[in-house]
């Protein structure tokens, strides 16, 4: 399993809070996906072995207006792992 948090950069201060209702997902396993809870928390369960890319899909206001964005990141799953942590700040 890959677990981790999901949290949005503050430019001000400089913290991150915790992102909700974030969708988070294998790029070449969609299937394999989670939503962020109010603590920014996912687990993608059944994650096989190997190099796999993450897309994280969240929502954004530009201008005033609501945009969906894309993030993506990489996580490598080493034979015999059981949990793998991966958390990631969106700015």
């Amino acid at each position: 399993a890959v677990v981790g948090v999901i949290t949005l950069s503050d430019k001000s201060t400089g913290a991150g809070k915790p992102a909700e209702k974030v969708e988070v997902s294998l790029s070449e396993s969609p299937q394999i996906h989670s939503i962020t809870d109010e603590r920014g928390f996912y687990m993608l369960g059944n994650v096989p072995v190997g190099e796999h890319s993450i897309s994280i899909k969240f929502a954004t206001t530009v201008n005033e207006k609501e945009e969906e964005r894309l993030k993506k990141d990489t996580i490598k799953i080493e034979r015999a792992q059981a949990i793998v942590k991966k958390n990631v700040t969106i700015e």
